[in-house]
């Protein structure tokens, strides 16, 4: 079926989480985490020498899925909405992606800035947006998605991870252990906590290749190029499986929601890497 990979962005290499996923029929999913390092990339970090890394990687790895935790373009001017593009707004995102130069909160400029500029190299670098609910990754191109950890963990029914300053040893061997009896990965070495993040968002990256188009979906509104400026944008996540779903009323439900809550306020005041 071929690989993905799945990318939890940061401006730093102490940041970047980067995970390969290998699902195969009828054999349990395989992953490895790779450092920045194996990929080409050294500190400092710019937008342009991460995309092309990316694009070398997935050349050279034959890999056609790229999911990125960050945003991929600008807020339309037309949109009704006032300061954030539509999949944010429906996701809650921390960062909000308004017309070229705003973000709020003002914290999170340079990464949205950052991420925004790493999509479009690749982009430049012939590399494929999602342009609507099924993408497909024909032979030879490679498909670059826009992902959020934070949604996924809520989409699979765990906890969501904790800000990485709250983040406790416990909460990562917890959450890998609820990912790995949903979808039984075989893990070669335990994650830190950007790799578990860019696992989780790696996963909806899965069905796309399989062509199960059931099994996630696409929110948001298709790019768009206005005036030179890419606009818009299509959020990428794996479908809420039912059998994934805590029981309505259950005390799990109601600590996914407290601790979807608490993440939320957390990562409103956190400064991005």
């Amino acid at each position: 079926m071929g690989k993905i990979m799945s990318i939890d962005l940061a401006c730093s290499t102490r940041g970047l989480g980067i995970c390969l996923l290998e699902p195969a029929p009828d054999t349990p999913l395989k992953v490895e985490f790779a450092s920045p390092e194996h990929i080409g990339l050294h500190d400092p970090l710019f937008p342009t020498t991460v995309g092309e890394a990316i694009f070398g990687f997935c050349s050279r790895q034959a890999i056609p899925i790229v999911l990125i935790d960050g945003p991929q373009a600008w807020k339309d001017p037309d949109s009704e909405l006032a300061y954030c593009r539509r999949c944010e707004k429906k996701l809650n995102t921390p960062a909000k992606t308004g017309i070229v130069g705003n973000v709020k909160p003002a914290t999170w400029t340079r990464f949205v800035e950052f991420s925004i500029a790493v999509f479009s190299r690749l982009v430049d670098l012939g590399r494929k947006l999602a342009e609507n609910p099924h993408p497909v990754a024909a032979d030879g191109e490679v498909l670059v998605l826009e992902s959020f950890p934070f949604s996924a963990w809520r989409k699979a029914g765990i906890l969501p991870l904790p800000s990485k300053r709250k983040c406790r040893s416990e909460d990562l061997a917890q959450r890998l252990s609820e990912l790995q009896r949903l979808y039984r990965p075989i893990v070669a070495t335990a994650p830190n906590h950007d790799e578990l993040q860019a696992l989780v968002a790696g996963l909806a990256g899965i069905a796309i290749l399989d062509g199960n188009t059931s099994g996630y979906q696409l929110d948001g509104s298709p790019p768009i190029c206005k005036n030179g400026v890419l606009v818009g944008g299509l959020h990428c996540e794996s479908a809420e499986a039912e059998e994934h779903k805590p029981p309505p009323g259950s005390n799990r439900m109601k600590a996914v929601r407290f601790c979807t809550k608490t993440a939320e306020v957390e990562a409103t005041h956190t400064t991005p890497n």
